[in-house]
């Protein structure tokens, strides 16, 4: 009997061990946090994730605004309750579209059982304004201003999830008419500035009356004093002092990120009243 030595023995193992067993990759690997407890079929499912598929929760757990559990709780999940995906997951994390909109743990899902739930309809990412809002280039009251989104007008979100500052404000960012952040409320437990838009174009907004101005007393707190406009976009019209008495009118516009105030006294004009956030050219008691 010949004798195999050194490496040529090792390959004959190698190729014996192959030819005698059945390798396979489990598809779970695809999943980042698969529990290590989840059956071959669970698994399967769970790395095949795609938005509109159909998972159960292994127990009670809570949906997450954010991919974090420091993140606001959405609602409560019981166990076996179903959820439809709305994104392929990362991090240990998946969106979902239904029951609510939100962020749920990998590690937490299983298969769904009984009938195939019935293919979801797209979520519309229309919503109209219902009172006026500023469009920012980030999610911070401090951001640079894009545009004012007057009530009524119509936006699309990029997606149905929204980001809490670090003040709580809520911040949801859209791709329409230009893409940017707007405040869809001041925290987690205020109504939001956003519904659902119908799907009709939005007929022509009626003609509000105006509501009755109220005067207030102020004075120029811009060392240099401030030009005087006959509209916020019009032409320079004059000019007021440092620590001059001004009448402001109650009107008030905001164009880009400059607030503009209109005042009846020393005369009719319009001034600005600084950056929106940082109004500090005039003082007011």
């Amino acid at each position: 009997m010949k004798k195999v030595k050194g490496s040529k023995f090792v390959s004959l193992l190698t190729v014996s061990a192959i030819a005698s067993s059945s390798v396979a990759i489990p598809a779970a690997m695809a999943l980042e946090n698969a529990p290590a407890t989840a059956s071959a079929a669970e698994s399967v499912q769970l790395a095949q994730g795609l938005v509109g598929q159909c998972r159960a929760v292994k127990r009670s757990v809570f949906i997450y605004s954010e991919r974090s559990t420091t993140s606001q709780r959405v609602r409560a999940l019981a166990a076996n309750e179903q959820v439809t995906l709305a994104d392929n997951g990362g991090g240990g994390w998946i969106a979902i579209s239904a029951p609510a909109a939100g962020f749920v743990q990998t590690a937490e899902l299983k298969g769904c059982t009984g009938q195939p739930q019935p293919p979801q309809p797209p979520v519309s990412m229309c919503r109209q304004v219902i009172t006026d809002l500023n469009v920012r280039d980030n999610p911070n009251t401090s951001a640079r201003v894009i545009r004012l989104m007057r009530a009524g007008q119509q936006v699309t979100l990029k997606s149905a999830q929204e980001v809490t500052a670090a003040d709580g404000r809520i911040w949801a960012e859209i791709t329409g008419p230009v893409a940017g952040w707007i405040s869809t409320r001041p925290n987690a437990s205020s109504t939001s500035n956003l519904v659902n838009c119908s799907g009709n174009p939005m007929p022509p907004m009626p003609p509000q009356p105006p509501s009755p101005p109220s005067s207030k007393s102020c004075k120029i707190a811009f060392p240099q004093g401030l030009r005087l406009w006959n509209s916020p976009t019009g032409a320079v019209i004059g000019g007021i002092p440092f620590n001059r008495d001004i009448t402001l009118t109650g009107q008030r516009q905001v164009i880009g990120d400059r607030v503009w105030v209109e005042i009846s006294a020393p005369t009719r004009a319009w001034i600005s009243s600084g950056f929106v956030g940082t109004e500090r050219n005039i003082a007011c008691p």
